[in-house]
């Protein structure tokens, strides 16, 4: 068994491997000696660590992870209103320069394309790293 750690996307360390597979090693009896003839919910002879990570059973989502299809409707829904608002839309940019921040004009203009319902994403900043540099924002 290997599992991989995310910040060593280009190696397999033997000791992350390890230490997984001596973590799970004593959940595999009980999960193979599971009646899975049973609802999730119902599924008592199953530790509880496992229990409560098990996603999808029999197709759906389990309780705890209803959720995710919750997000998934209202990405969706959002995907669609953002689709049909830009065919009615030009898209233009704005770009911010100086004290953005201790200035608080980047915090009015952000509170001004809310109040207008503007949908807008960042498209790049350079924050300054001392008092005489200037910040920008292209938004």
């Amino acid at each position: 068994m290997f599992t991989s750690v995310d910040h060593l996307p280009a190696e397999m360390p033997t000791e992350a491997s390890d230490h997984f597979g001596s973590k799970l090693i004593p959940f595999v009896e009980a999960v193979v000696r599971s009646d899975f003839s049973r609802p999730i919910e119902e599924a008592n002879d199953l530790p509880e660590e496992v229990r409560n990570a098990i996603i999808t059973c029999d197709g759906k989502l389990t309780h705890d992870y209803a959720y995710i299809q919750r997000l998934r409707e209202a990405n969706e829904a959002a995907k669609g209103k953002e689709e049909s608002e830009s065919n009615n839309v030009q898209g233009f940019a704005v770009c911010l320069i100086g004290h953005l921040f201790d200035t608080q004009t980047f915090n009015q203009v952000i509170d001004a394309c809310e109040m207008h319902d503007v949908n807008f994403r960042i498209i790049e900043w350079n924050v300054g790293n001392c008092q005489h540099q200037e910040t920008s924002v292209s938004i």
